[in-house]
């Protein structure tokens, strides 16, 4: 009789533990179209944020904030939330989020000393511009209810004095960079926030964007 009651409490006890599993794995990944659609909405906001904070213009005022993109970040991140790549992958640098904030600040302060010198005639030219082009590439099984993983081709375009910076023949007129970046996003009480990203540099002219 003891046997037998030890015998229904462990399948009592294993029952427990598989339904609990898959009523647990069901209310995470389960997601309806509209759902899914919401994340992706949200994660293309990020996108847009990020690329609008890094654009740059020499004759607009206090048009770039390190601040905001510091915002745009998750304050737990990944060790290494920022991972960027050198062309043909020779190089792989790593930066802890410390580091990504000193370097985003000290940004903030050249821009505002390069800005300076322009305006006292340090230069041959008296504007500079730095813009981007970019398409977002989702897959559906990497979007989820607390995470979404997904792809950015970019396209990075210079131009002084308004005119773009000329570029080797059969690149597009003011290319200058193009990868592909990975967005890693975590759904946190502060809302949706970038968890790691991983910027990869490729060949100038191997990204279209049609």
């Amino acid at each position: 009789m003891k046997r037998r009651s030890i015998i229904i409490v462990t399948l009592l006890i294993v029952t427990l533990m598989l339904s609990g599993c898959l009523v647990q794995d069901d209310s995470k990944t389960m997601m309806g179209s509209e759902e899914k659609s919401d994340v992706k909405e949200k994660a293309q906001e990020i996108t847009n944020d990020f690329f609008k904070y890094n654009t740059y213009d020499s004759t607009a005022e206090n048009q770039y904030s390190a601040q905001e993109l510091i915002d745009l970040f998750s304050q737990n991140p990944s060790n290494n939330p920022l991972e960027i790549i050198s062309i043909s992958g020779a190089r792989t640098t790593k930066k802890p989020m410390s580091q990504l904030k000193e370097e985003l600040y000290n940004k903030e302060a050249l821009f505002e000393a390069f800005e300076a010198q322009l305006s006292n005639d340090k230069f041959d030219y008296t504007s500079y511009k730095l813009t981007f082009d970019y398409k977002t590439i989702f897959v559906d099984d990497d979007i989820q209810e607390y995470t979404a993983h997904y792809r950015v081709q970019f396209q990075v375009f210079e131009s002084i004095n308004g005119e773009k910076i000329s570029t080797p023949e059969g690149v597009p007129d003011g290319v200058t960079d193009n990868g592909v970046i990975t967005f890693d996003l975590v759904n946190e009480n502060r809302g949706w926030k970038i968890d790691k990203m991983v910027i990869d540099f490729q060949e100038i002219g191997s990204i279209e964007l049609n």
